[in-house]
């Protein structure tokens, strides 16, 4: 069961009382360093090896797109591709953009 889940049965399904006492207790809230450490080894598999900085392209982004079930031609994958920082027409990724 998710924490939202939680949260709500803990308080009766009563939202707003829910959603104060999340934002109350940090300790319930996802460790977003912990996110990013877990990023950050996702994006090993796919950097290129002579400049860890950017994904390996094409193969890193074919890598990706295929462990994602995602067509490259696809208009999602665009969508995906900007949320992740790409640049140039999918010619330059970075880890920065990528972890973030």
């Amino acid at each position: 069961m998710s924490v939202a889940a939680k949260v709500l049965k803990q308080y009766g399904w009563r939202f707003d009382e829910a959603v104060d006492q999340f934002y109350a207790h940090p300790e319930w809230q996802v460790d977003s360093k912990a996110v990013e450490r877990a990023l950050e080894g996702l994006w090993k598999k796919y950097q290129d090896p002579a400049d860890p900085s950017h994904m390996l392209v094409p193969d890193g982004l074919i890598s990706y797109g295929s462990d994602l079930s995602l067509d490259l031609s696809s208009s999602l994958a665009l969508a995906v591709g900007h949320r992740c920082g790409a640049t140039h027409q999918a010619a330059t990724w970075t880890k920065t953009a990528f972890v973030k």
